[in-house]
């Protein structure tokens, strides 16, 4: 046998706005029903601390980005000559297979640059060297 839902015929009007309102339906004032509803507070700090982890959460992105597509530009040759010389030893040339092996050390020289020029403090600290900022005489 299914339960039973309870009879809401016998609860006085009053005492269903009261409910709705106390319970947070709007947002009103308790126990007064048609009250206007109250606007959130949120502070400033809650405001500035969704836009940083938004501003980090994006600077992350491009500094993975950039990284990815410079793997992908430096390693595609290699991949490539490895691929051709799977299937015919002499059909990829010495000069394109060493300009290949290049890209891959260039790739390497330019990972440690990405992730430094990712770093705020690392940039200031670079300006500051160039522009001799640190020299005192």
């Amino acid at each position: 046998m299914a339960p039973r839902a309870p009879d809401v015929s016998a609860i006085a009007p009053s005492t269903v706005t009261e409910t709705l309102t106390i319970g947070g339906g709007g947002g009103g004032v308790p126990g007064k029903a048609g009250a206007p509803p109250q606007p959130q507070k949120e502070t400033a700090a809650a405001a500035a601390s969704v836009r940083s982890s938004a501003d980090k959460e994006r600077k992350i992105f491009l500094s993975l980005s950039y990284i990815i597509i410079a793997y992908l530009i430096c390693w595609s040759p290699f991949h490539f000559c490895f691929d051709a010389l799977y299937f015919d030893e002499n059909s990829v040339s010495y000069d394109w297979y060493s300009f290949a092996t290049l890209c891959c050390y260039f790739n390497s020289t330019l990972n440690p640059l990405l992730y430094a020029c990712a770093s705020k403090d690392f940039r200031t600290a670079f300006r500051d060297i160039l522009l001799l900022k640190h020299c005192r005489a």
